[in-house]
């Protein structure tokens, strides 16, 4: 857990997520976001079935805000959600 910048250690416990865990979702969510230019919140729920969707949510949105992958807005939604 020494690697983790503090709000990411803040996140695990919030999430209840191991170290390990959180490495690996945030791991494929910033490859996909690499990969295509942008990731949506879906895309990285059913890659990593494995682990609790909201979970899975709550990384994205910190992945997301941190600047290390870009989120895909699908047409209709509101600009404040994420899809």
């Amino acid at each position: 857990m020494d690697r983790l910048q503090p709000q990411e250690r803040a996140l695990c416990e919030h999430l209840r997520l191991q170290p390990a865990q959180y490495q690996q979702v945030k791991a494929a969510i910033v490859s996909l976001s690499l990969a295509r230019g942008h990731v949506r919140r879906g895309e990285a729920r059913d890659r990593l079935v494995h682990v609790e969707a909201a979970k899975v949510g709550g990384v994205f949105d910190f992945v997301v805000q941190a600047g290390w992958a870009v989120a895909r807005v699908a047409a209709g939604d509101e600009a404040g959600d994420v899809a």
